[in-house]
């Protein structure tokens, strides 16, 4: 898979192939998106602070080596999708859940690195 062409993936190709970092990822909302962009050849990452809609609950992932293929606006519900099955260069695909906002980046993996239940801290 060409990761600089566009895409849409269809909702339920994301249904059936949802990453266990957070499953339901179209119920949070982005508080923060940070970029590490490496300029020395080194992998890139990214890291999304969300927010439950209901709850308050907050997460914090972060995504490693990363191909960005638009930066992130303000989407009201994302999608993190396991694409290994695909058999590409890639393990994890994000992108706009609602409105088929399409793909924002590729990353070989993803992981939760704070989760705070009552949304408290930052």
């Amino acid at each position: 898979m060409d990761p600089s062409s566009p895409e849409i993936t269809p909702n339920d190709e994301i249904d059936q192939h949802r990453h266990p970092v957070l499953p339901e990822s179209e119920h949070y909302h982005l508080i923060r998106a940070r970029y590490d962009i490496r300029y020395d050849g080194s992998d890139s990452s990214i890291t999304l602070d969300l927010q439950q809609n209901n709850t308050g609950e907050r997460r914090r992932l972060v995504f490693d080596a990363v191909v960005i293929h638009r930066l992130l606006g303000e989407p009201y519900g994302i999608y993190i999708m396991d694409i290994r099955y695909r058999d590409g260069e890639f393990g994890v695909e994000v992108g706009e859940y609602y409105e088929e906002g399409g793909v924002f980046f590729y990353a070989s993996d993803a992981r939760d690195v704070a989760h705070q239940p009552d949304g408290a801290g930052d």
